[in-house]
């Protein structure tokens, strides 16, 4: 059923703009990807890393191609308010970093930190 209500959302939505990366942002997803990496974390909440003033955040693990935590933050599993997929088809998204690290029970997880 997630797949299909994707399918659904994708057929309605009309095309929405590049998101353009930013330095800024790539740096606190990094930060944040270390961090949760070393100590098995998974969640949004951060000890050692700041965090943008106004953002957005996907977090993802057990994979490291591009491709694949696309699909599951848009598939969005067992998340009932489908927080990631809203996020990442949000048309007034502008700007993303996106850290891609080592994890210690997941192997690897994926930050992305999305702002307007």
């Amino acid at each position: 059923r997630y797949i299909t209500s994707l399918h659904k959302e994708l057929k309605k939505m009309s095309p929405i703009e590049v998101i353009l990366p930013n330095r800024e942002l790539w740096e606190y997803a990094k930060c944040h990807a270390i961090e949760s990496g070393e100590r098995g974390y998974i969640g949004h909440r951060r000890r050692r890393c700041d965090s943008p003033d106004y953002y957005s955040e996907c977090c993802s693990y057990g994979f490291n191609n591009a491709i694949d935590i696309v699909i599951q933050l848009l598939i969005d599993y067992q998340v009932s308010n489908l927080g990631h997929r809203k996020i990442m088809l949000d048309p007034g998204q502008k700007l993303l970093g996106v850290s891609i690290q080592s994890h210690k029970q997941y192997s690897y997880n994926a930050v992305m930190d999305f702002s307007y």
